[in-house]
């Protein structure tokens, strides 16, 4: 066992943590309370306090901080309880069990893992000095992926929690891991128990981030929906625009489809829009002009075809031109200055701690599930739920509230599929079957803008996709977005652009190359994610329908990162289990080469592999595998064919 110590220093509040087994500690550790953008830490005018696996300490007529510790398997749990002493209500913004901490350890960890706070919270791994933030949980490693660290607080339904370091040539240094407390009240004489801190160090950082989620899940509860889906989405060719015509067009090209192998059918957005050209009303869902049968009619047609019927909301979401916000605006998030409902960018946020809201949340699942029939659900834009503003409720933090909104879904919901999308992370876990964990794709590989990798390109999602994929089968099925194959932009995807990236619509960088989407399809097959078809299938020929089919269905054997970690935009996957593949993807723009030490993989003589789409091989002999100039945007996945020695 890699048994840690805690040891406080009773002179200056501060403390150490330390793993002797693998000669790693964080050193001058603190807790720390914010208060009205105050910060108090523990230092000679508090009294301290220890004990065997306890350390107390109390600033008279202010606050008691209580840290305690135990050992969990391999790593260190660290709670932390919160007493007001002050005798009046106090406003928390931040309570801080660790701050200012040194990483010291035998190797430098100069690879920093970070985890956004939703969907679009960049998560990926960096390299080099700087200062690197993170939600929920931060992963550190060397480069050669020898030495690794985690921290993560695993009650992800009680509050956002958030990480933070400085990385130098060095060390790593100011580590901090601290629970936002929104403001809210902490009462007189009231205790505040925050989540435990998990801390577990190790050489592998795949295997420390898949120990991590798992003890999340053993927590918050992980769902089994069973196999993970495959199917058809109508946004990335059609958007907003999409007819029961299209729909029937495209279920006919399916089923005349050899070898095709598609479960469900999922309407997105727009379904509930009059026309086309119709101004957005998000908050009323009912079948608009486009669907003039209804959405009974629509789900029962894709059932008789032998589909499984999925829809598109986003149920946390409210437009000035709904009905509902005309007639329920005391049911969203209000403006803190001025009153009344708040806008966030044009749209509005159902409050879900007002009675009302989730009230408004039961009627339009019965209606969804039981009225209509649908089985699939993909509920986008549910950030909206947990932006600062006025609540109902303001006694709740965002997290806590959050979680009591989804959970409304589930129940009426049952056992039917949840698909999350523009979420928040950590308080999903246990509710949600999958979850949309990176960006939007389409037909072109990059655009630079709307995130540190653009949005609405394939790069992005395939960075976010890989550095989230510890998330996959551990607290949902991971969905990477849809499967774009094609070498060309419809109509439908240019207006998006005009709306949302004008000054990219006429650059000519639209349609994938041979290598971009075959770099794709070959990421989403192996890592067994969700993988829905987002192309007009009347329209998709060709050699371009053929890797489609060669990606359905997925891979569904377990893989993980290959624990070298030289460029965060060339990772290696590799199998836990069945035939050894080795999935090579440079996702930069240069030609690299791929050197790995297959001794971890039980390589040490004579070996043969084959790339799965294009059959080419190679052979070598010992434990040094070298992929020779992978051409940049491209994935290869090899597949062992013999090995002797």
């Amino acid at each position: 066992m890699s048994a840690w110590t805690l040891i406080p220093h009773t002179g200056n509040g501060r403390y150490r943590v330390v793993n002797e087994a693998l000669n790693l500690s964080l050193e001058n550790c603190i807790p720390e309370i914010i208060s009205q953008g105050r910060a108090l830490s523990p230092g000679e005018d508090w009294n301290i306090k220890t004990g065997d696996d306890s350390v107390e300490y109390t600033l008279d007529g202010q606050w008691k901080i209580s840290l305690s510790w135990k050992q969990d398997k391999e790593a260190l749990l660290l709670n932390s309880c919160w007493e007001n002493l002050s005798g009046s209500p106090v406003a928390l913004d931040w309570v801080n069990p660790l701050t200012g901490a040194a990483v010291v350890s035998p190797s430098l960890m100069d690879r920093v893992l970070t985890n956004g706070k939703d969907m679009v919270g960049f998560s990926s791994m960096y390299a080099g000095p700087g200062r690197y933030d993170s939600f929920s949980v931060l992963g550190m490693t060397d480069a050669r992926g020898t030495c690794a660290l985690t921290a993560g607080f695993t009650a992800l339904d009680t509050a956002f929690y958030t990480f933070a370091v400085d990385v130098d040539d060095e060390s790593g240094k100011g580590l901090e891991c601290r629970c936002d407390r929104e403001g809210i009240l902490l009462e007189a004489g009231a205790v505040l128990e925050i989540s435990p801190l998990r801390l577990e160090a190790g050489a592998s950082l795949s295997s420390l981030m898949k120990a991590y989620a798992v003890s999340v899940a053993d927590l918050l509860g992980r769902r089994d929906p069973g196999q993970v889906p495959s199917g058809w989405c109508s946004w990335y060719y059609y958007y907003d625009t999409l007819t029961e015509e299209d729909l029937y067009a495209n279920m006919d090209a399916i089923e005349q489809s050899d070898n095709l192998d598609v479960d469900f059918i999922q309407i997105d957005d727009g379904w509930n829009l009059e026309s086309k050209t119709s101004s957005r009303v998000w908050g009323d869902w009912q079948a608009g002009g486009l669907f003039p049968g209804g959405m009974k009619k629509a789900a029962d047609d894709i059932k008789a075809r032998g589909f499984k019927p999925g829809l598109w909301l986003a149920p946390f979401s409210v437009d000035k031109a709904s009905i509902f916000y005309k007639e329920h605006g005391d049911l969203l998030v209000q403006d803190e200055e001025k009153g009344g409902p708040k806008d966030f960018w044009g749209t509005y946020g159902l409050d879900l701690s007002h009675p009302g809201a989730l009230d408004f949340l039961r009627e339009t699942f019965t209606r969804v599930f039981d009225e209509w029939g649908f089985q699939y659900i993909k509920i986008d834009f549910l950030l909206h739920a947990v932006l600062p503003g006025n609540r109902y409720d303001n006694s709740k933090t965002t997290a806590e509230i959050f979680r009591q909104g989804i959970q409304v879904i589930r129940d009426v919901a049952k056992d039917r599929y949840i698909l999350g999308c523009g979420s928040p992370m950590g308080p999903a876990v246990g509710v949600f079957d999958g979850m949309r964990i990176g960006y939007d794709v389409s037909s072109r590989w990059f655009i630079p803008d709307g995130g540190p990798l653009g949005n609405c390109n394939i790069k992005a999602p395939a960075v976010q996709h890989t550095w989230r994929y510890w998330m996959h089968q551990n607290w949902w099925q991971n969905d990477p977005d849809c499967l774009l194959v094609r070498d060309y932009a419809p109509e439908p995807e240019f207006e998006n652009f005009r709306r949302h990236f004008p000054d990219y619509v006429d650059s000519p960088a639209y349609g994938l190359t041979d290598n971009e989407a075959s770099c794709w399809a070959q990421m989403v097959w192996m890592t067994g994610g969700l993988a829905m078809i987002g192309e007009n299938m009347v329209e998709l020929k060709g050699e371009r329908l053929e890797l489609l089919k060669s990606s359905l269905p997925v891979h569904k054997g377990k893989v993980r990162w290959f624990d070298s970690y030289d460029h965060p935009h060339r990772p290696v996957f590799v199998t836990e289990e069945g035939s050894l593949m080795i999935g090579i993807f440079n996702l930069s723009d240069d030609t690299a080469d791929f050197l790995l030490d297959g001794s971890s993989l039980g390589l040490n003589g004579e070996w043969t592999f084959r790339e799965r789409l294009s059959s080419e091989t190679l052979s070598g002999k010992g434990s040094q595998l070298n992929f020779e100039a992978v051409p940049a945007r491209t994935g290869k996945i090899w597949i062992l064919q013999s090995s002797k020695g």
